[in-house]
């Protein structure tokens, strides 16, 4: 061979048309090693869909997508081996081919599957970590013990079998043992076709750890690329964008589809691990047709953000690969460097910057460095803002605002700016702050792609317009910039907790302009705006809210009422300051029985029936002409 293949995605088989299925159909897996996502995620839940009611909806979404291929994995899928026996019957019969990753702890179930012919079986092989940051595992001489046993048995039921480890800074320099024994299982085992290399995705243990640093890289990848150079099997390094070009193109959206254990669908299983706002809807409780909508929307929408990525990017422009490189990983920018999103390649070795984040690389550098929990909290003294350099504020933003739909026109900003200055009066915090923060919150446009990107844009304005004013030092503009970071839902799915009480007072008076009366009219404008074809039905109870709801960050939620349960009841729960709880506790109780007054309405009929009540006036009768008219009304 002349050396490993190189690709962005894990999933390595990606149909050319139609697309891969991704069925996550169970949490649980008896070995909880360290790495896995599923296992390891700060999103885990023990909630999962009873396989046997999903199995239909399963069915049609393939259907709807063109689905080719479909992985089963987990945890470990084999446990509920008995119920996923009538899927693998339907693939069976329609000829769609499948295969599984599982350890093979039971081979009792394991010969449940193997008798539907599953296409290949993925095998988890990893060096020991070597860092305590990881729980103690078995050493590696067991573990390739383990390995023979396995493979032997894929080998008997004639079975090809494809090899992975995750090599990451807690066992990189175990790599060269894991080498020679991956070639004591190539010599002993012709079933192996395929072995990968995955450069750690930090969601699990490695979230907290530091990633290698460019000279282990480079060993690293010296070493597999040497390796791979005298063996006869295919071998694939994923995730080590730096070594290649052209990038990938993501398929996720199009040619991957991942469903969740609780009935969750999702572009790509990564951008769910970061956030549950990656999502398209749920299997048993969202139309198929309403998911399908979103995926392709997402499909078309991440497009459209590579390409602007693409033209306003220097290192792009002038690149040779540019018409041929797909963009590279998604899941792989909201994860680096504290989610600000980069990309790497053979090309350019530093990471490239797109246009709505090289504004901010400073800042950000800056602001870790001075904002950090153990250092500095931002101990400003509370001062007001003067009112002509507020006036000065105000008509810049108005003037450079561009409202996207009512819900966020400069009546929004207002609002928010009013409560700002009442929250800051009754909890002493600095309007020199606050006021600039607030006028400032909303003002870049948001992009479906990455749909919590704009209050990075927002932060950056602030700062090139509070320079020229001369009136704020590098200190309060990075305040004022971190309060706007912090202030919207999509920052707090991701982990961006206001820590200062500034951030805490603009982060409360945006989100109580969401709720209440103001909140419920702002929804159902955001929501016909954003191209909701329904109002919706209100099927949770407004005050047991599900934790499987969550938010879309990519783009807005299917209609107005559904977005009440993913982020507009949640928000009384999550203020922080005395002064906002008071504010928001009325306007939180006027949501709930909004909700259920309209649930009490629309149960006339049952969901989704057709909107024409039996009432007597609505009979067959003559009209004038002594013909017999049917009388309906379509209007609802």
């Amino acid at each position: 061979m002349s050396g490993p293949n190189v690709v962005d995605c894990c999933f390595l088989s990606i149909p050319k048309s139609g697309a891969r299925l991704i069925w996550e159909v169970t949490q649980y897996c008896p070995f909880e090693c360290e790495y896995c996502f599923t296992w390891s995620s700060p999103r885990r839940e023990m909630l999962e869909v009873d396989i046997a009611q999903a199995i239909p909806r399963v069915k049609r979404l393939m259907d709807e997508i063109n689905v080719s291929d479909v992985l089963i994995t987990g945890g470990e899928p084999l446990v509920v081996a008995e119920s996923l026996t009538p899927f693998l019957r339907y693939l069976s019969s329609t000829n769609i081919s499948f295969s599984l990753s599982t350890n093979l702890p039971n081979e009792n179930q394991f010969h449940v599957v193997t008798s539907f012919g599953p296409r290949a079986v993925n095998l988890s092989i990893d060096p020991p970590p070597s860092s305590a940051l990881a729980k103690p595992r078995s050493s590696f001489k067991a573990d390739l013990r383990w390995a023979r046993k396995r493979l032997k048995i894929l080998e008997d039921a004639g079975l090809k079998a494809k090899l992975t480890a995750v090599v990451s800074r807690a066992n990189y320099n175990k790599v060269p043992v894991l080498l020679d024994s991956f070639s004591q299982l190539l010599a002993q085992h012709a079933n192996v076709d395929k072995i990968a290399f995955n450069r750690e995705y930090p969601i699990g243990y490695a979230a907290d750890a530091q990633p290698q640093t460019q000279a282990e890289l480079k060993t690293t990848h010296s070493l597999i690329c040497n390796w791979a150079q005298n063996v006869t099997v295919p071998v694939s390094l994923v995730n080590w964008s730096e070594f290649h070009a052209p990038l990938q193109k993501c398929p996720a959206g199009s040619h991957i589809v991942s469903i969740q254990q609780n009935g969750d669908v999702t572009p790509c299983s990564l951008l769910y691990n970061i956030t549950r706002s990656f999502r398209a809807g749920n299997l048993l409780k969202d139309p198929v047709d309403l998911i399908v909508d979103r995926l392709r929307r997402f499909a078309r929408d991440l497009g459209e953000y590579y390409k602007k990525t693409e033209e306003n990017t220097r290192a792009c422009a002038s690149c040779s690969h540019r018409l041929s490189c797909g963009g590279g990983c998604l899941a792989v920018l909201p994860i680096a460097s504290n989610h600000i999103p980069r990309r790497t390649c053979q090309i350019s070795p530093k990471r490239l910057k797109d246009h709505e984040r090289s504004l901010l690389s400073s800042f950000h550098k800056e602001y870790h460095k001075v904002y950090t929990p153990e250092q500095k909290r931002f101990a400003v003294p509370s001062q007001d803002l003067d009112k002509a350099l507020e006036k000065q504020i105000r008509d810049y933003v108005h003037k450079k605002l561009v409202p996207s739909d009512l819900a966020h026109t400069m009546e929004h900003i207002d609002c928010v700016v009013n409560l700002a200055k009442f929250i800051s009066k009754a909890e002493g915090a600095s309007q020199k702050i606050t006021i600039p923060a607030a006028y400032f919150h909303d003002l870049a446009p948001r992009e479906a792609a990455m749909h919590h990107m704009h209050t990075y844009k927002s932060a950056a304005l602030a700062r090139q317009f509070l320079e020229r004013t001369k009136t704020f030092t590098s200190d309060e503009i990075l305040h004022v910039q971190y309060c706007i970071i912090t202030s919207s839902y999509g920052s707090h799915l991701l982990g961006y907790t206001p820590l200062s009480l500034e951030a805490k007072v603009v982060r409360d008076a945006d989100w109580l302009d969401a709720i209440g009366a103001r909140g419920i009219a702002r929804v159902f404008a955001f929501g016909q705006a954003h191209g909701a074809t329904e109002i919706g039905y209100p099927e949770h109870d407004p005050e047991g809210l599900p934790i499987s709801v969550d938010m879309n960050i990519t783009g807005p939620d299917g209609t107005p009422i559904y977005h009440f349960f993913t982020k507009l009841l949640r928000i009384y729960g999550l203020l922080e300051t005395n002064a906002a709880k008071k504010l928001g506790e009325e306007r939180h109780r006027l949501m709930v029985d909004f909700l259920r007054q309209y649930k009490r309405e629309a149960d006339l009929v049952s969901p989704g029936a057709q909107l024409v009540l039996p009432f007597n006036g609505l009979q067959s009768h003559p009209d004038e002409n002594g013909e017999c008219n049917n009388a309906r009304s379509d209007e609802g």
